[in-house]
């Protein structure tokens, strides 16, 4: 379950690259000042329905979505998690984000819902409707939750479940670090230059320091998304020599969603190269799914010659 300004909805949507209109429950669709148990209603419903016509190969909104996986489920529908996606401050600029600094123009309702927003009423609406479990997550995942103005408050409600914060580390905050389990930091670089160049701020030293005080507290997860600009061997090699100086426990490899080409033969034997390193450090490392599989084939390929 993922919340946001706008309401409720199931998945990420862009990873899906569909057409379709997303499934969601808008806030607006009730009261000016938000019927909660209608919307959190409304939302099991939608994703009961999801779910029946998945199943039974009938057409939905997720129809031919690339993230729809056959399998065994579990048969309890809870929340495994919930993600706060709610736009929030952020002191950065990723140059590939699509909400650069949370600054977009947002509906003046959607606002002020999300502002004057009942956040213990809401829980406990899930909580009576059996959605969230003593292994829920709660995950903080848009703008940066350190310096979000309603941090305090959201931190201790989601205290009780398993914390999962999205974080640039540009700020340390010692409240998340109590609560939090795990940390995923992108960060993109291997050089304070091309840090300043991705992020739009210099910030280099400062987020390896927290990114290793964070990892004193919970797992934490560092992430590279290759772009162009960033591409090169120093960077690369230089991020997760970073890494293993911040006691990191596992590194993520990721794609730009908004690439329109395969990568190059240096950038796979370079993303080769990374995993080498990561694990002969005794580093979690992994590709994610925004690599095609014949990438991931090259890649695996190229990882044989440093056995």
């Amino acid at each position: 379950m993922i919340f946001d300004q706008t309401g409720l909805f199931c998945c990420c949507g862009p990873y899906n690259n569909l057409a379709k209109q997303q499934p969601k429950v808008m806030w607006n669709e009730f009261t000016s000042t938000v019927d909660i148990e209608a919307v959190v209603t409304k939302f099991v419903r939608m994703r009961d329905r999801l779910i029946h016509q998945i199943r039974n190969g009938i057409e939905s909104e997720c129809s031919g979505c690339n993230q729809i996986q056959k399998g065994f489920f579990k048969v309890e529908k809870y929340v495994d998690c919930l993600t706060y996606g709610a736009d929030a401050p952020c002191q950065i600029g990723c140059i590939y984000c699509q909400r650069r600094n949370a600054t977009h123009d947002i509906d003046y309702d959607f606002k002020r819902i999300i502002q004057n927003f009942d956040w213990k009423r809401f829980i406990a609406s899930l909580e009576k409707n059996s959605l969230l479990r003593e292994n829920s997550a709660f995950g903080f995942a848009a703008g940066e939750i350190a310096i979000d103005p309603r941090k305090d408050e959201l931190i201790c409600l989601a205290g009780k479940y398993s914390i999962y914060a999205l974080t640039n580390a540009v700020v340390f905050d010692e409240k998340l670090s109590k609560f939090a389990d795990r940390y995923l930091v992108s960060v993109d670089a291997g050089t304070r230059d091309t840090y300043k160049l991705v992020k739009g701020v210099d910030a280099f030293d400062r987020v390896w320091k927290n990114i290793k005080e964070y990892a004193k507290h919970g797992i934490m997860t560092v992430k590279y998304i290759i772009l162009p600009e960033n591409s090169s061997k120093v960077d690369m090699e230089g991020f997760i020599q970073n890494a293993a100086k911040s006691e990191c426990h596992v590194v993520v490899i990721s794609s730009d969603v908004n690439k329109k080409e395969p990568h190059t033969e240096d950038v796979i034997a370079c993303v080769s190269k990374m995993l080498h390193m990561a694990r002969s450090r005794n580093i979690v490392s992994v590709v994610d799914e925004t690599f095609t599989q014949e990438e991931k084939n090259k890649i695996d390929a190229f990882l044989k010659d440093y056995i």
